[in-house]
């Protein structure tokens, strides 16, 4: 994949003779989407009689100019991961196009632009990509009673429009050695349907006996491309006792949090933090209380905070979730403050987060 903000594009052909224009580009979190797509086809080249008295005559052929815009979307919480941020468009240029202008844009910005022929090898030697790309692909292993062991391995599917359908099949290679083998299979349906990036989630499980000697699960994807995942076993004691005391939080070592002073008036200054944390189940409680300063060996200028969690009566859905987690906190006693100490359960190491100032 190419660096951050730098789009890929791709001019192919589908079976039915159409034109689908794809781009892929990186962002640096997960608040950058997909924003409106704009077709301008150009007027007709000008012909011979067509000048009034006067008039200067129009060019020649120009391009079709097709712009994709990026959106950073207003959020609290922007997990900071490498987001591919997909584009595809089918076109049905005029008699008189030769050739495609595509220009990504992000919040107003040009980020690439690129022209096109439509008569180019690569528009016709290949069929566009029916995945986009997957997202979220996890495996685990229910090894809590009562019944069978049960593999559980869920995902999201991105394709180019909505005609497209997936789910997840046991393969005819299915045992590896201690790897798991799923086949991913894609049906394409005919009709009309709407020519937009869709995204579907899929979802298998199989319970039995012999299930406890996988560690591993892939994902057998269409064009050989595959998915290799780390089989993870919940159990009563992981779900109720290490994940209790551990949580994992996202960035660089699974975890994100930012703090900022508001001091936009009217009202008190206010120390606001926000994060998210990824627990071991859904249903989990999650909350920052401030601890004391005297269980505390920090300055003034460093508020500690405790991370809380609270788990579920019963495990409904097994399955690694994410809670977003926020903390307020006003008073003139918080422009003092320079950093952030989040305290996780168990005594693991903390996270210390600078508090940048909002005017």
């Amino acid at each position: 994949m190419k660096a951050l903000f730098e789009p890929e594009i791709r001019l192919l052909q589908d079976s039915e003779g159409h034109y689908v224009l794809q781009a892929t580009t990186p962002t640096p979190n997960s608040c950058h989407v997909a924003g409106e797509t704009k077709v301008s086809p150009p007027p007709p080249p000008f012909q011979p009689g067509d000048q009034e008295d006067g008039a200067s005559p129009l060019p020649g052929p120009r391009p079709m100019m097709v712009k994709l815009k990026i959106e950073e979307v207003d959020s609290d919480i922007c997990l900071p991961y490498v987001k591919p941020v997909h584009h595809c468009v089918t076109l049905y240029p005029p008699s008189h196009v030769t050739e495609i202008q595509a220009i990504v844009m992000l919040n107003g910005e040009k980020l690439e632009e690129e022209l096109l022929p439509l008569d180019s090898s690569d528009s016709s030697s290949e069929e566009p990509d029916s995945i986009l790309g997957t997202e979220d692909f996890q495996a685990w292993l229910n090894l809590m009673p009562p019944g069978q062991p049960t593999l559980h391995v869920q995902g999201s599917v991105i394709f180019p429009d909505a005609r497209y359908q997936a789910s997840l099949q046991k393969s005819e290679q299915t045992e590896q050695g201690d790897t798991f083998v799923l086949n991913l299979d894609v049906e394409r349906r005919t009709g009309i349907f709407p020519p937009v990036v869709t995204t579907r989630s899929v979802e298998f499980e199989q319970s039995g006996t012999d299930l406890e000697r996988f560690k591993r699960v892939k994902v057998l994807l269409p064009g050989e491309k595959t998915i290799n995942l780390t089989l993870h076993n919940l159990t009563l004691h992981k779900v109720f006792s290490d994940n209790v005391s551990r949580c994992r939080m996202k960035g660089e070592d699974e975890e994100e949090f930012r703090a900022f002073l508001d001091l936009m008036p009217p009202g008190e200054p206010t120390l606001r933090v926000r994060g998210s944390v990824q627990v071991a189940s859904s249903g989990y409680q999650v909350s920052l209380q401030p601890k004391s300063k005297t269980s505390q060996d920090k300055t003034d200028k460093t508020l500690a905070l405790e991370l809380m969690l609270e788990p579920p009566e019963n495990v409904a859905q097994p399955v690694i979730s994410l809670c977003p987690v926020e903390y307020d906190q006003s008073g003139s006693e918080t422009k003092e403050l320079e950093h952030v100490l989040i305290l996780r359960p168990g005594g693991e190491r903390p996270i210390q987060v600078p508090i940048k100032e909002v005017n």
